[in-house]
């Protein structure tokens, strides 16, 4: 009886631990894909294919070695997943 219990909570658990991947994921694909998008801006601007200011292309190229920087990092670092199992017959004795 107490174990479906705990297999019931595990499941659940492990759905929102799924949830949560899912949406880090999806954070890291666009964090990616907003470094390749500024990184062409920035070079299109450098090679003078858009002209405007070179300002703007150390803007974008700023802004895309963070997203990098940041999507990098989430990709790298997996978070740990935590199951907390209370057993009370270890109390009574």
């Amino acid at each position: 009886m107490k174990d479906d219990v705990f297999k019931k909570e595990l499941i659940k658990k492990l759905q929102i631990t799924y949830k949560k991947k899912k949406r880090r994921n999806l954070i890291i694909a666009i964090l990616l894909s907003l470094f390749i998008l500024f990184m062409e801006l920035f070079i299109l601007i450098i090679l003078d294919i858009i002209q405007i200011n070179v300002i703007y292309a150390i803007i974008a190229g700023v802004i895309g070695i963070i997203s990098f920087a940041i999507g990098f990092y989430l990709l790298i670092t997996e978070s740990p997943i935590y199951v907390e199992y209370e057993d009370d017959d270890w109390k009574t004795k």
